[in-house]
């Protein structure tokens, strides 16, 4: 078993890469886990990075705008989502 350093490790490559992406970018150092550690994995990049509850694309919560209804957008789709609010009151 890896340690968690190690899985931590082989988190943030995946986190970096998927970064700004459509697609998650599994590594192949991600698929020779084992299923518990890849369980591991997917909780650490899960807590990290999420998807733009407008276009789908992967960013990491820090570069996303939480909504007030708790959604999550990436800075675009939330510009997008305050202009249709705007247009509608």
């Amino acid at each position: 078993m890896k340690t968690r350093e190690e899985l931590r490790t082989i988190a943030d490559e995946i986190i970096g890469y998927s970064d700004g992406s459509f697609h998650m970018e599994y590594s192949d150092e991600y698929d020779a886990l084992t299923p518990e550690e890849q369980a591991v994995v997917d909780d650490i990049v899960n807590t990290e990075i999420g998807n733009c509850e407008a276009c789908g694309w992967h960013w990491t919560y820090d570069n996303m705008e939480q909504h007030s209804d708790g959604a999550h957008y990436c800075w675009e789709c939330y510009r997008d989502v305050l202009a249709e609010e705007e247009d509608e009151e």
